[in-house]
């Protein structure tokens, strides 16, 4: 009898273990998926897909009057008035009896972020005949941005809509069922992108690019030989205003306003450049008041050159510019 090796045998014995090893398994059936592991210290066994919008997790959270910012209200037309406040990460919306209706996630919403005023609108924004809501999220010298969240009628809920998040200025035109983005660029040069709603989805079907020249809008001198034409630039929560200055003269444009309920100074600059001075007035809330500009070396000075102006700011926060005298 042939004698095997002292290695050969250890070869042989571990193939043997090996093999009855495979045996013992249970054999994954067609039914059946492995689970992914990672022994790499900091991971689970199982990682949940990336949440998309309309799936956000919030855990649980009770409201409190107390700790919540109240954003305001609109008109639903299927729950009647809905009150709407912010706390930690959502949003809560109750009706006119006090219940709670819907608790949103706010997304990328904060109250008064960097100064942004608290602006809540409640309106048809995807021509459905159902009211949708949005909430003004960022606010810049030429530019506004919303956060919209969509009634979903089958679902009986509103559904926050990422893309237009990142329109600019969008005015609804109920007309032609089209969303009007105004993206201001510069003072004079204004690219507009109109939109219309497609199976759920906005997309643009029209896109053009203007250059106004707002003080070329009236050409008026005064007998001092100041130069007191006016231009008006309206928009939404941000109107300007741009009179010609001459940097190197004593006098200056200020400006004095009758009620800022209604309006405030939201700054004031020189261009020396152009020889240009901006007035950018904010809407505070509806209404109407008379705002004074005067060219002078002191606000006293009755007798030096102004001009006169009317600004109304309507329900949806669009500021209209008249000037008076």
């Amino acid at each position: 009898m042939m004698k095997i090796k002292r290695p050969t045998a250890l070869i042989l014995l571990l193939m043997i273990i090996t093999a009855m090893a495979a045996c013992s398994k249970k054999p994954v059936s067609n039914n059946e998926t492995a689970s992914p592991t990672n022994s790499a210290p900091g991971y689970s066994e199982y990682v949940p897909e990336a949440q998309t919008e309309e799936q956000a997790t919030m855990l649980p959270l009770e409201f409190d009057k107390n700790a919540a910012v109240e954003l305001g209200d609109f008109e639903s037309d299927v729950y009647g008035k809905l009150k709407v406040f912010f706390q930690e990460d959502r949003l809560f919306l109750f009706d006119e009896e006090g219940a709670k209706r819907f608790e949103l996630y706010a997304y990328s919403y904060i109250p008064n972020y960097e100064g942004t005023p608290v602006e809540l609108n409640g309106d048809d924004v995807d021509f459905d005949g159902h009211t949708d809501f949005y909430l003004l999220y960022s606010q810049g010298n030429l530019n506004s941005y919303y956060c919209f969240w969509i009634w979903n009628m089958e679902k009986r809920t509103f559904e926050y809509y990422l893309p237009l998040s990142s329109v600019p200025s969008p005015e609804l035109d109920p007309e032609q069922k089209r969303i009007i983005a105004s993206d201001r660029i510069s003072l004079d040069t204004v690219v507009t992108t109109e939109y219309i709603w497609n199976n759920g989805k906005i997309v643009p079907v029209a896109n053009s690019e203007r250059h106004p020249n707002p003080l070329e809008v009236s050409d008026e001198e005064t007998t001092e030989g100041t130069d007191s034409s006016v231009a008006v630039i309206d928009g939404m929560l941000l109107s300007s205003v741009i009179m010609r200055e001459d940097p190197d003269k004593d006098g200056k444009w200020m400006c004095r306003i009758e009620d800022e309920s209604i309006v405030k100074l939201s700054s004031s600059t020189l261009d020396r450049l152009s020889g240009s001075r901006t007035f950018i007035f904010r809407a505070v809330s509806p209404g109407t008041t008379t705002v004074v500009l005067r060219n002078a070396e002191v606000w006293e000075d009755e007798s030096a050159p102004q001009r006169i102006l009317n600004i109304t700011v309507n329900r949806n926060y669009t500021l209209k510019i008249v000037v008076v005298e």
